[in-house]
């Protein structure tokens, strides 16, 4: 899938996505260069591209429980904090 399908899907859906979705897409967007048409709409994130990227590869590998516990004791120990 291509940045622009991608863009297109998130159109599609955005409208019926919870507000907690609707937020945090909004939030890294308005952190970001380019992303300034949604100040005031969105309260930035302190993140930038790295966080940005880091997260996308987080997402891009999870693809079930088991993938998130995993996630959870290697990045955070097993205490989860």
């Amino acid at each position: 899938m291509n940045r622009k399908e991608v863009f297109e899907e998130l159109k599609v859906w955005i409208d019926s996505e919870t507000e907690d979705f609707i937020n945090l897409v909004g939030r890294i967007i308005v952190s970001l260069p380019g992303g300034e048409k949604l100040n005031g709409l969105f309260e930035p994130l302190a993140i930038g591209w790295k966080e940005v990227e880091l997260l996308g590869k987080l997402l891009a590998v999870l693809d079930n429980a088991s993938d998130v516990a995993e996630a959870v004791e290697t990045i955070f120990g097993e205490g989860g904090e």
